[in-house]
């Protein structure tokens, strides 16, 4: 059996239980208003995409110094510009010969498009004598596609890059290889 107490507290119940439903429905009614009232004044978003081909980067031609016939303890640093011309910080009259010839990377994409072009060096130009690695340094890459890029009626475009090498010190004798470097493009 229930005491006294518990019983009062019982009869109280349906009070309760009725407040809380005249509550709730003033709460959804409330609602209803607040949502009546911002239906008359709606608000249009918009959306939109530019669809483009994905831009490709072939290297068409490799970058090569040739021979440079440097005095180490002097030149330091070996540049070729854009359009294959290689020199020497330090040096007047040194020419590079053999196969010289700036990178080339032709890229495609949508027409008529401007886009932003980037190049970074991964890896220099090494040398192994016995267990000793001698890498160069790449910095300052140009290319000569100017400061607006963009891809011409067809979708493409055809750039030259040059690069600075810069020669470690005591550097050996030889032929350095396997420099690596990425050329990126995005649609601006």
């Amino acid at each position: 059996m229930r005491s006294l107490s518990e019983m009062k507290s019982l009869k109280s119940l349906p009070k309760i239980r009725g407040y809380a439903v005249i509550g709730l429905g003033l709460a959804i009614a409330s609602l209803g208003f607040a949502t009546s009232a911002l239906a008359d004044n709606p608000i249009t978003g918009t959306v939109s995409m530019a669809f483009m081909a994905p831009i490709d980067i072939t290297e068409k031609i490799r970058m090569n110094f040739g021979t440079v016939a440097l005095r180490v303890n002097y030149d330091r640093e070996v540049t070729m510009s854009p359009d294959g011309e290689v020199t020497v910080a330090t040096s007047s009259g040194v020419t590079a010969t053999g196969n010289v010839v700036a990178g080339e990377f032709e890229i495609t994409g949508s027409k008529n498009q401007d886009i932003s072009i980037s190049i970074e060096g991964v890896s220099g130009p090494t040398l192994t004598v016995g267990n000793v690695n001698y890498t160069m340094e790449m910095t300052d890459f140009k290319h000569n596609a100017g400061a607006n890029p963009a891809l011409n009626d067809n979708g493409e475009l055809t750039i030259n890059v040059g690069v600075t090498l810069i020669i470690p010190a005591l550097a050996a004798n030889g032929i350095y290889t396997d420099g690596t470097y990425t050329v990126v493009a995005n649609y601006s």
